[in-house]
């Protein structure tokens, strides 16, 4: 899917890139799922996950198919990952995690975010989500949700290091945040988030 493909890099917003995710002793990127945060070198550091086990906020965004959306409350009732990409150059990223949720976890519902919290773009909503049209197939433009007004929210409960990678979000039917991982696909973050979907789909 192609949502931020085809329209300006626009959502890198007011250009805040967060926390540098590094660990200051190792340098290992550290991924936040679970209790703990997680670095590629398999250390566990005594810091909280972060958004892992809270509420996800309340924020609305618009399909590109036109409907309103209040998160997460029109999802509750089953799981569901959302994928938010602050930047344009993301989308590789968003289709790498798209498309392995759809081959392995079809009945999943996956919501693609691009975050555009900069209030100078918000006059330009709908030539940006017209680009982004331009680049989604129809029958995904409801899957497609474009956070203009509450981005702001998003990026400080979700985080932005300044990436260009996907989060993905995965949330319980409750909307609760079950798992984070924030720095970009591979196999050993895909597995581990397939495993936390099997244990919601079995509870």
């Amino acid at each position: 899917m192609d949502a931020i493909r085809d329209t300006r890099d626009v959502a890198s917003g007011d250009g805040g890139a967060g926390d540098s995710g590094a660990s200051p002793a190792t340098g290992a990127r550290q991924t936040r799922t679970g209790a703990v945060w997680r670095t590629r070198k398999g250390r566990r550091n005594a810091e909280p996950a972060g958004p892992v086990g809270r509420v996800f906020p309340s924020v609305w965004g618009t399909a590109l198919s036109g409907e309103a959306l209040r998160l997460p409350h029109d999802l509750q009732g089953a799981p569901a990952l959302l994928l938010v990409a602050y930047r344009r150059a993301a989308q590789a990223d968003v289709d790498r995690w798209a498309t392995f949720l759809r081959d392995t976890t079809p009945a999943l519902r996956v919501l693609e975010l691009p975050v555009i919290p900069a209030i100078l773009w918000r006059p330009l909503q709908g030539w940006i989500d017209g680009g982004m049209r331009g680049g989604v197939p129809r029958p995904q433009w409801s899957n497609v949700i474009t956070v203009y007004e509450d981005g702001a929210t998003v990026r400080a409960f979700v985080g932005d290091r300044g990436a260009a990678v996907a989060h993905a979000v995965l949330l319980d039917a409750g909307g609760t945040v079950r798992a984070l991982e924030t720095d970009g696909f591979d196999d050993d973050d895909a597995a581990r988030l397939s495993a936390t979907i099997a244990e919601l789909a079995g509870s």
